[in-house]
């Protein structure tokens, strides 16, 4: 199996990052994005934020993995095409499995 990476190299004006905790056998993950979506929480402009957990409950806001994956707008948020596609190919390619090297 390829290990993957994020394709962003450095920070921009996009706030485009995660978030993983691991605690007592739970994890929490967020990702922060530059785009809305109907699954995100809007945090200010331009700035969204979709939380996924396996403890997801009203007081954290997270989406359970089953729920959000199975959902119409993440399966369309899925189908959209990527802007620049070759951009990611060359990141995919520049990081396979990019621990194993020596």
């Amino acid at each position: 199996m390829a290990e993957r990476y994020d394709p962003q190299l450095r920070p921009t004006n996009k706030p485009n990052f995660y978030v993983y905790m691991v605690t007592e056998g739970h994890y929490f993950f967020a990702v922060h994005l530059h785009q809305s979506y109907p699954f995100a929480k809007k945090i200010s402009a331009h700035y969204n934020k979709a939380e996924i957990s396996d403890v997801a409950n009203a007081r954290n806001g997270a989406s359970l993995p089953p729920l959000l994956f199975a959902s119409h707008a993440f399966q369309s948020a899925l189908l959209v095409p990527l802007l620049k596609p070759g951009f990611f190919a060359e990141r995919e390619q520049q990081y396979e499995s990019s621990t194993k090297r020596k």
